[in-house]
């Protein structure tokens, strides 16, 4: 961890946060914003303290994590292990770019604050988790999705009742084009978007 990110953790007492994590520990000058509905986007945090992956196996910098509230998440470096986010129960945002290694989501089990959630390149059997965390209600839950170059191997979940404020898909050409495997997919915005890699 850089010193002065280490710094900002640990100088003064705070109750929330929100981190960015990143290959070399760096902060980001910019984040990118997913959310076509503006208001979505006014929810969004810039991260205040940024780590490496290195970081992640710190027991005092974890521990003081675990002391705080971390309301978002942005994870910019593909990671070994992705169980810390369980601890985050006040977690409102998550993203997570270059998940290759991620193949279940059951580190969100514990996340009913969180309303935003970006994920790319997971790979995963279901995305049964997300239903239970959307509550099918405006106010509480997950609102906001953004899938980008996802596998999914089953969508019959989508089947129950649902209803997102936005859910946004891209997919890749190595992936295969499937927008009608998303027509169970109900939202305010809802978007199929081709990548061409």
């Amino acid at each position: 961890m850089l010193q002065e990110e280490k710094m900002k953790l640990f100088e003064k007492e705070r109750q929330y946060i929100n981190i960015g994590i990143t290959p070399d520990g760096v902060a980001k000058k910019a984040i990118p914003i997913p959310w076509e509905v503006t208001a979505h986007s006014y929810n969004m945090c810039i991260p205040n303290v940024y780590f490496a992956p290195e970081d992640l196996e710190d027991d005092e910098i974890m521990d003081k994590l675990m002391s705080l509230k971390v309301l978002g998440c942005y994870i910019w470096a593909p990671l070994k292990d992705y169980s810390f986010i369980s601890n985050f129960e006040d977690l409102r945002d998550l993203s997570i770019m270059q998940g290759e290694n991620i193949r279940n989501l059951d580190f969100l089990n514990s996340h009913k604050e969180c309303r935003m959630l970006l994920l790319e390149n997971v790979k995963v059997d279901n995305l049964d988790i997300l239903l239970d965390l959307n509550r099918g209600d405006l106010f509480t839950g997950l609102n906001c999705v953004a899938l980008v170059n996802c596998e999914v191997a089953d969508l019959s979940g989508f089947e129950q009742e649902h209803f997102f404020m936005e859910f946004l898909i891209w997919e890749s050409a190595c992936n295969g084009y499937s927008k009608n495997r998303w027509k169970n997919v109900r939202a305010a915005k809802k978007r199929y978007y081709k990548n061409n890699e």
